[in-house]
């Protein structure tokens, strides 16, 4: 079984290199896209151990795993936040949670500056993005969005 690790901050392809030059742990969608195409379909053991980040990069890992044909699993070895926590809602994987981990869910935030239109567009992108990640959730719990 092919071990992928989501470790770190998730963040864009773009900053990978900085994270690297900085030995800092971190997750893009090519390093994830690049271990499941040499999985081949394959058995996958995914561990999870990240704070978060880029909820964009988030969306594109979560894409790459719901769509690998192989097994998935996907193993929380100490904390699954905010991106992360999404990301191990792939509908196509078993989850399991050590006893000694943590997932946080929570709405999504931006920085937002500028004049009343700007907090405007800021909001509205906020609220299709809870959307969207919820979507996520519902999809593996087979809860309502209202829960």
């Amino acid at each position: 079984m092919k071990k992928i690790d989501i470790k770190g901050v998730i963040i864009n392809n773009d900053h990978k290199w900085i994270y690297d030059e900085l030995r800092m742990q971190s997750a893009c969608p090519n390093d994830v896209i690049s271990e499941l195409e040499a999985a081949n379909g394959g058995d996958i053991e995914i561990s999870i151990n990240s704070s978060g980040g880029s909820v964009f990069a988030g969306y594109e890992i979560y894409n790459a795993i719901a769509e690998y044909k192989g097994k998935v699993v996907i193993k929380i070895v100490g904390l699954a936040a905010s991106a992360a926590s999404f990301i191990s809602q792939a509908p196509n994987a078993e989850v399991y949670m050590s006893p000694l981990s943590q997932m946080m869910i929570h709405n999504a935030a931006t920085v937002a500056e500028g004049n009343h239109n700007a907090m405007e567009d800021a909001s509205k992108m906020l609220n299709v993005t809870d959307t969207t990640i919820a979507k996520a959730y519902m999809l593996k719990s087979g809860q309502p969005e209202s829960k």
